[in-house]
């Protein structure tokens, strides 16, 4: 990158002091030298953050390095309309995540934040991982992150993919948990007699959580009519068959059976 260029005008590629002016929900406005002023996004302050608000990294009347990233002249009016970097001119993490991240890894990180769909794993004070809410149990296919976890709880998880173009890592909490699945023919072979808890009553039969987390079917076909029981009893059943692939358990009432 050039360090400035001889024009009086900010040329892309031009490494400039600046000062912060004011913020905005989008970033920031920065002072440059000869009375421009110029843009600087949220998304280009941080290569770890990728939330990051310029309000919360800066101060107004702070000064900060920058470089330019585009600069247009509007055709109507011919204003300079400046776009700024600040991450630019500070090491990327991310150019030799792979030397210190591998797939496979488990690691210890922390809850730093809830998305709709899962959670921000911070590892280190760069590199933060994606926790999706389908890698948070074995069992409970609802399951979301932010009834499991709480902010600033610590988490151990394993890396499921590095993509380092796109500076994502992908986490799983489940692969650091036993797969109750993988044991479920031996925990509760066929035509074992358990208690069961009583999650969700369907229109064709009961969903039945066993004691290892796993929940189960208890079809209609194997209750009497009038049989009911109200979400959060406990009933007695046996287990009738056993799918460890598929992720299913039938069963059935020990009069039925």
């Amino acid at each position: 990158m050039a360090m400035m260029s001889n024009s009086a005008e900010p040329q892309v590629g031009d490494i400039l002091g600046g000062r912060i002016v004011k913020f905005f929900e989008w970033g920031a406005l920065v002072a440059l030298p000869g009375g421009f002023v110029a843009r600087l996004p949220n998304g280009h302050i941080s290569w770890s953050r990728q939330k990051t608000k310029a309000d919360e990294v800066f101060r107004v009347g702070e000064s900060i390095r920058v470089t330019v990233r585009e600069a247009n002249r509007s055709k109507a009016h011919g204003k300079l309309f400046i776009t700024l970097g600040y991450r630019e001119l500070q090491p990327n993490p991310w150019n030799d995540v792979e030397e210190q991240y591998v797939a496979g890894m488990h690691i210890n990180g922390r809850i730093v934040e809830f998305l709709p769909f899962g959670a921000t794993v911070k590892l280190d004070d760069h590199i933060s991982g994606l926790l999706h809410d389908s890698e948070i149990s074995w069992t409970d296919r609802n399951a979301k992150a932010s009834k499991t976890f709480k902010i600033d709880d610590p988490v151990t998880v394993l890396i499921t993919h590095i993509d380092k173009d796109k500076r994502k890592l992908y986490l799983s909490y489940r692969e650091t948990q036993p797969n109750p699945w993988e044991s479920i023919t031996h925990t509760f072979p066929i035509g074992t007699r358990t208690n069961g808890l009583v999650l969700k009553h369907a229109d064709y039969g009961f969903f039945i959580k066993l004691s290892n987390g796993c929940v189960a079917l208890l079809h209609n076909s194997q209750t009497p009519a009038t049989f009911m029981a109200d979400v959060g009893s406990v009933v007695n059943v046996v287990v009738t068959d056993v799918d460890s692939v598929g992720r299913r358990i039938a069963l059935a009432l020990p009069t039925c059976a």
